[in-house]
């Protein structure tokens, strides 16, 4: 009874702030999804509130400024401010519109076009500093260390077992992350050079979630949602985690993609997308106690991985 008080009490201070800041009335609040609860309001209005940890009123400001239209922007207060606190957290509120589950290669394409369009409002050039990327990539250079030590580490361990079909199958696909490690090793010799050369390339305000479920239709215009996560950053990093994320539709991601990437006069996009990308696969492999969901998730990433390398190749023909 006490928990069911305070639900109550959070509910009821959350609605006065609501109506204190935006001089709406809610009726009733629906918990939507983990972050968000719908709110239904008076002259039959419906609304998404959400809760951050972090203010992203001068995210939508900044993309406002430029004329982003493919996002759909959070509800401003009385204070002309995209966001509001309420219990210690940020406060945004969306117009809601119906959201179809019916995640397709049509959602893929046209995810992939509205990214493209981000990058290409918001797009400026910039010079790439060696103290920005020090640090994330000596973190990046760390983790692949200790995941491929973890992983021959393993080997041997199965080496020394008897065999079942569960070990035999990660001892066949070893030579894909053997042949893994190997390209992030040469991608990285590449980009640290580019980095290092502080070479000129184009930053732009990347989504850095690009799921199909934060694409929305609305009357025939396609919207972006969710951009929590968004930040300055380099458009590979978006592609990267769109192929992750897109890959089992039949869709020809590899033409869509390097149709963007190779239209540069420079490798590096095409490069820093495929390390991502591998250094996603390998980061996901999950070694456990557990023998079969370890197989499991060794093989899925090492077909994901054996099926990316096959199909985006290496540009640049020598033994660097």
């Amino acid at each position: 009874m006490k928990e069911k008080q305070e639900s109550n009490y959070s509910d009821q201070n959350l609605n006065e702030m609501i109506f204190d800041c935006y001089d709406i009335l809610v009726k009733k609040q629906e918990q939507n999804t983990k972050k968000t609860k719908l709110l239904f309001c008076e002259k039959n209005e419906c609304f998404v509130l959400k809760e951050t940890d972090k203010d992203l009123s001068k995210t939508y400001e900044y993309l406002q400024s430029l004329g982003v239209s493919n996002i759909i922007y959070p509800k401003t207060n009385k204070y002309n401010s995209f966001s509001s606190i309420s219990n210690n957290k940020f406060v945004l509120l969306y117009p809601y519109y119906q959201h179809s589950n019916n995640f397709n290669e049509k959602n893929t394409i046209d995810l992939f076009h509205e990214l493209k369009q981000l990058h290409y409002n918001t797009a400026f050039p910039r010079k790439l500093k060696p103290e920005e990327y020090r640090k994330k990539f000596d973190e990046i250079s760390n983790r692949l260390d200790y995941k491929f030590k973890l992983f021959e580490e393993y080997i041997r361990s199965i080496e020394n077992s008897k065999i079942n079909y569960d070990n035999y199958q990660i001892l066949s696909k070893y030579y894909v992350i053997l042949n893994c490690k190997i390209e992030l090793i040469r991608l990285q010799k590449r980009i640290i050079i580019s980095i290092k050369d502080e070479e000129t390339v184009n930053y732009s305000f990347i989504h850095n979630n690009p799921k199909s479920e934060h694409l929305l239709y609305v009357k025939g215009n396609k919207f972006l949602t969710s951009l929590d996560f968004g930040k300055i950053g380099i458009e590979s990093l978006d592609y990267a985690k769109f192929y992750v994320e897109n890959s089992q539709y039949n869709v020809n991601l590899k033409k869509i993609i390097e149709d963007e990437l190779l239209s540069y006069e420079t490798d590096f996009y095409y490069d820093y997308f495929r390390f991502i990308v591998l250094y996603i696969f390998i980061n996901r492999i999950i070694i456990s106690n557990d023998l079969h969901l370890t197989s499991k998730t060794f093989v899925n990433s090492c077909n994901e991985i054996e099926k990316f390398l096959n199909e985006f190749k290496d540009r640049i023909k020598n033994n660097d």
